[in-house]
């Protein structure tokens, strides 16, 4: 008996060796086109993916940077609200000198505000200037920057935000401060890196 040999009991085809077998009819047909249309989905879907990668880092850090200087905004009206309350309070105490004199208005009024608002409303850097003379009267920042640090915040370096505001005095007139806050403790650093 003789020994079959693969190469020599091949079944001669018509048709080169190198050549491509793609089965026929209708089922192949829609076999490959169902490849070329997911090749083609899986290409949009890349296209669009790198398209909002690059559009979201251009995006986000300006987004970043309002929605901190909204905030230190809002912590600017808060504070002046709250130094408006607390001369009120004052003279509604029968404490009219503490409001009446610069030196006890510095300290009393605008000090314990800004030193509350740093600690509890926004942590940041506030400073208090008269509006006259443009000294400093107040300053404050936050306490706990080490644990402030650990949640993971940061010193932000957006431009600091500033406000007028008069609180009356009990002669009628008013004594007129700027609030500047700049440096508030936020997340968009870490986010952003």
């Amino acid at each position: 008996m003789a020994t079959h040999s693969p190469r020599t009991d091949a079944v001669e085809s018509p048709e080169p060796s190198s050549r491509l077998h793609l089965p026929q009819g209708w089922a192949a047909f829609f076999q490959r086109l169902n490849t070329r249309l997911v090749l083609a989905i899986a290409s949009v879907a890349l296209v669009g993916l790198i398209v909002s990668a690059l559009a979201i880092n251009q995006i986000l850090p300006g987004y970043f940077t309002e929605q901190t200087t909204e905030r230190l905004d809002a912590a600017v009206v808060s504070t002046g609200l709250l130094m408006l309350q607390s001369a009120a309070d004052e003279i509604a105490n029968g404490n009219p000198n503490v409001v009446a004199v610069p030196e006890l208005r510095s300290q009393v009024v605008v000090g314990r505000a800004i030193q509350f608002a740093a600690q509890f409303i926004l942590p940041a850097t506030y400073a208090v200037f008269d509006q006259e003379s443009g000294r400093q009267v107040a300053g404050s920042a936050p306490e706990n920057t080490t644990e402030l640090e650990a949640r993971g915040l940061r010193a932000d370096p957006v431009a600091p935000v500033r406000r007028e505001i008069a609180i009356p005095l009990p002669n009628g007139d008013r004594a007129r401060y700027v609030i500047d806050v700049s440096q508030p403790y936020t997340s968009r650093e870490a986010t952003l890196d």
